[in-house]
């Protein structure tokens, strides 16, 4: 249900942002904010082919919002989200559905590439240094953790056995 409600909102932006001619900053963090979150419902959820190609999508509009105020080509900016927009939609319908999900999507992949390649050729070739990701790499030493319900709770321990807790009582108590 989020999902189709992000895809409606990203196509509302869109819309508005094509009848004005001005797909500008805000209409690329609207699209980005969306498709980020596409990416990791459908990772979470294991949906490979809406995850790698949000995936490539992330990374234009990453280029787009780091490197231009607005965007240029609003024909082609448009139809590739549009068609981003189309495939998860049809991905939902036929998860909704219970049908098999996952089709393939390598054309639209292979049109954000080029875009992403054509946009990454006109900074260089005007000399504009290309910034990058601007968001911080998780390091690789970082500990992930993982929420599993179903596994229950544990209560924190503390190195002083006298210590009490927020109830009052001693975590000494609380051991099996």
């Amino acid at each position: 249900e989020e999902s189709n409600n992000l895809v409606t909102e990203m196509r509302e932006s869109l819309e508005k942002g094509c009848k004005t001619g001005n797909c500008g900053q805000s209409i690329i963090q609207d699209m980005f904010r969306g498709v980020h979150t596409l990416k990791a419902n459908s990772t979470m959820m294991l949906f490979e082919g809406m995850a790698s190609l949000s995936r490539t999508l992330e990374q234009l509009l990453n280029c787009l919002r780091n490197n231009f105020k607005e965007v240029t080509d609003i024909d082609r900016f448009s139809k590739i989200i549009r068609e981003y927009l189309d495939y998860v939609k049809n991905e939902l319908d036929a998860i909704y559905q219970g049908k098999c999900h996952d089709a393939p999507c390598d054309d639209i992949k292979s049109e954000v590439k080029s875009y992403l390649t054509d946009l990454t050729g006109t900074l260089k070739k005007n000399g504009t240094q290309i910034k990058k990701n601007d968001e911080k790499k998780p390091s690789k030493n970082k500990i992930q953790r993982y929420y599993i319900p179903s596994a229950g709770s544990v209560p924190a321990r503390s190195d002083d056995k006298n210590e009490k807790s927020k109830d009052g009582i001693n975590d000494e108590s609380e051991k099996p």
